[in-house]
């Protein structure tokens, strides 16, 4: 079956490959798999599945200490998860866990407060 480029299944993959690489790889590639897929997801009108890949992209930005943008995204994320009340999965925990640390190594307190407090959200 041949399927089409910038399918949902594409950007579903990118998700999940964007978060392994912003977590336990490399950050900056982590960071372009998931606002590719972000915005794969809007250009294709699927605007709900959006909240996994924004959460996880919260550790690549953290990686690449792109803090005025983490800033801004951890705004996005917190309306996002408010929204589709997506809670309990691990996956988005540990993006958050993550992105808490490295903005906390990097003294970075304030982004670790908001990040920590997204924590129990997601969680």
């Amino acid at each position: 079956m041949h399927r089409r480029s910038g399918s949902s299944m594409e950007w579903f993959a990118y998700s999940n490959l964007g978060l392994l690489e912003a977590v336990y790889g490399d950050p900056r590639v982590g960071r372009e798999l998931l606002e590719r897929c972000i915005k794969g997801f809007l250009a294709a009108g699927r605007g709900g599945y959006v909240t996994h890949p924004r959460v996880y992209l919260l550790p690549a930005l953290a990686g690449v200490a792109d803090w005025t943008t983490l800033s801004e995204q951890i705004a996005v994320v917190i309306e996002t998860v408010e929204q589709t009340r997506t809670k309990g999965d691990p996956d988005m925990v540990r993006a958050v866990t993550v992105a808490v640390q490295r903005a906390e190594s990097a003294g970075e307190a304030e982004l670790a407060s908001q990040l920590r407090e997204l924590q129990v959200e997601v969680g």
